[in-house]
């Protein structure tokens, strides 16, 4: 926290998962949580009514507004389905749900009812951009769902004080990673832009959960008429795939278990029985079918010879990468690529802080 009281927390808020960073005695803290919220008073009493994680804020749904608790969950349980929040719809963003998000990944930051908070959060280039320009429209309905208060179960104080808004476009965030270099002297924060990069042509691809969003930078500008967002083309399809393929061994099967699967190519048939099989046809199968129109769809916007850097970023591009060079070569990934968006944000809300701080200095 600064001098002023002010604090900047980013939050990557995905349909998939949320990545949270802050600074914090010179050092990054950052975490994630996947987006997973259940309405606590649907099928879910017991669990809800025991978690240190509901909370409660205004819900709007048509003509009616009302006050309704949620619990945040790190994991789904098998058979209380219909009481969780769909966040792989667009509208999600937008909700009461992806509020209380937003404010369970503050808290988990170590934020008090005291601090002065900008928050900066993300969304789908092609949401945050339209037509080529920023989609104002779309932006205030964000800042007018993030002004409104969550409250920790039982409790009468708001959780949170958020004096400044900032939406981010996501695949720019991972841009501003790489541009913005920071430095701690005497702990204080000092930031610079790195122009070499700033003075590339650069194209970025973001693979996240529901979407896949690029950014163009060109002649130091963000050329946001060519940056596009590539709906159902994230881990989220291919999760889907791969559920469906299993759905005749297992009816309930977890993003987490899903995760797992990709990466070992094994799966339990049976949770009564400790024998797993091989269905590495099954997971390349599905990663194949989502990149291989993904990846097309990208080709025939792009030239990559266009650019001097096209770089992958976003959680899924590290488990991906290998798919993803069958496809394309002379392309990097990033070594981050998981907390791209999220430290690229924070470093741009911290630029946005020093600012603030000299306007009202000023004043």
């Amino acid at each position: 926290m600064s001098k002023s009281g002010l604090g900047v927390f980013a939050n990557d808020d995905g349909h998939f998962n949320n990545k949270g960073a802050r600074f914090v005695n010179g050092q990054v803290k950052k975490i994630i949580s996947p987006t997973i919220i259940t309405r606590s008073k649907a099928g879910f009493d017991a669990l809800g009514s025991s978690s240190a994680n509901t909370y409660s804020t205004e819900n709007q749904i048509g003509a009616q507004v009302k006050e309704q608790s949620y619990t945040v969950l790190d994991e789904i349980i098998p058979g209380q389905s219909n009481s969780f929040i769909d966040t792989n719809k667009e509208s999600y963003q937008v909700s009461a749900p992806a509020r209380v998000m937003v404010n369970h990944m503050m808290r988990q930051l170590g934020s008090t009812p005291s601090d002065k908070i900008i928050l900066v959060t993300s969304s789908p280039i092609e949401r945050f951009y339209k037509d080529g320009t920023r989609n104002e429209d779309y932006i205030k309905e964000r800042e007018l769902m993030m002004s409104k208060p969550v409250y920790l179960d039982g409790q009468n104080e708001p959780m949170h004080q958020i004096v400044k808004h900032i939406e981010i476009a996501e695949s720019l965030g991972a841009f501003y990673n790489d541009a913005i270099k920071y430095t701690f002297n005497k702990n204080k924060l000092r930031l610079s832009m790195d122009q070499a990069i700033v003075d590339q042509s650069s194209l970025y691809i973001d693979i996240g959960g529901r979407t896949i969003d690029t950014g163009v930078i060109q002649n130091k500008a963000i050329i946001s008429a060519d940056c596009h967002t590539f709906e159902d083309s994230g881990m989220l399809a291919i999760h889907d795939k791969i559920r469906i393929s299993l759905k005749p061994y297992r009816q309930n099967i977890s993003r987490l278990e899903i995760d797992e699967i990709i990466r070992t190519k094994q799966f339990i048939p049976d949770l009564r029985e400790a024998r797993s099989i091989n269905v590495e046809d099954i997971v390349v199968k599905a990663i194949e079918e989502v990149l291989e129109n993904a990846i097309g769809d990208i080709l025939d916007s792009y030239n990559f010879k266009d650019f001097n850097r096209v770089r992958f970023t976003g959680g899924s591009s590290s488990i991906l990468a290998p798919f993803i060079k069958r496809y394309v070569s002379d392309v990097s990934f990033s070594d981050t690529p998981l907390y791209d968006n999220v430290l690229g944000m924070l470093k741009f809300g911290e630029l946005e802080r020093i600012k603030l701080e000299r306007e009202l200095k000023a004043a």
